[in-house]
């Protein structure tokens, strides 16, 4: 009731282009066969993989979603095999996302900061969990972990501004009221089937690859 008059003063007065916006597809799309280089800068000796993989699929609201839980997933399973098992990094940066404009195709991204010698073997090690996951599913107690994350992050963003507009904004983008509408539908949803499945989406074997290395010293 407070908020009403205040929308009604200061949005809905707010002058209206009258105009149909729509999304421009500028025709980029990443190579359609593998691509490693790299760059040789700065003199400390460390380095940082970037893998991006991004293929064409069909966007569907329970697959948007899904893609976001294999995700999780694939945090948890880094922390516990780069970081733990294989002592390669600290910390990494992933994404993984469904997306519907301007054309319908997923994007995965993986940073890896490591030393320079660590590069190959990090990388592989991280396709490698895709990998696990097309061919064998996942382990129950990880799904018990991913539900357990989505359930407390979902508590967490009904009570903060920026993930509710950063949720109204994707409705609206992908007219899916079902972000929050049927968030715990959708968490009751998740099982090492449907994982596997958005999983095997994912092709491997076209991705780009580009890791820095420090400058080669000349004697």
């Amino acid at each position: 009731d407070s908020i009403k008059p205040l929308i009604e003063k200061y949005i809905a007065s707010l002058p209206s282009l009258r105009r149909t916006e729509k999304w421009q597809d500028m025709g980029i799309r990443a190579p359609v066969t593998a691509i490693d280089t790299s760059i040789n800068k700065g003199s400390d000796p460390k380095s940082i993989v970037a893998l991006y993989l991004e293929s064409n699929t069909t966007w569907m609201p329970e697959d948007a979603y899904m893609f976001d839980v294999l995700k999780s997933l694939l945090q948890l399973r880094y922390i516990d095999v780069l970081r733990e098992e294989m002592s390669g990094v600290y910390g990494f940066d992933i994404d993984l996302n469904l997306i519907s404009v301007p054309f319908e195709h997923y994007e995965f991204t993986l940073y890896i900061p490591c030393s320079p010698e660590n590069t190959d073997k990090l990388t592989r090690a991280a396709l490698d969990e895709i990998i696990k996951i097309q061919n064998e599913g996942v382990r129950n107690e990880d799904i018990l972990k991913v539900k357990e994350t989505e359930r407390r992050e979902k508590e967490k963003e009904m009570k903060e501004n920026g993930p509710w507009i950063g949720k109204l904004v994707e409705i609206y983008r992908n007219n899916d009221p079902g972000i929050i509408t049927q968030y715990q539908a959708r968490i009751d949803n998740i099982s090492s089937e449907e994982i596997q499945r958005i999983a095997r989406k994912i092709n491997i074997n076209k991705y780009v690859r580009v890791v820095l290395y420090p400058e080669k010293k000349v004697n």
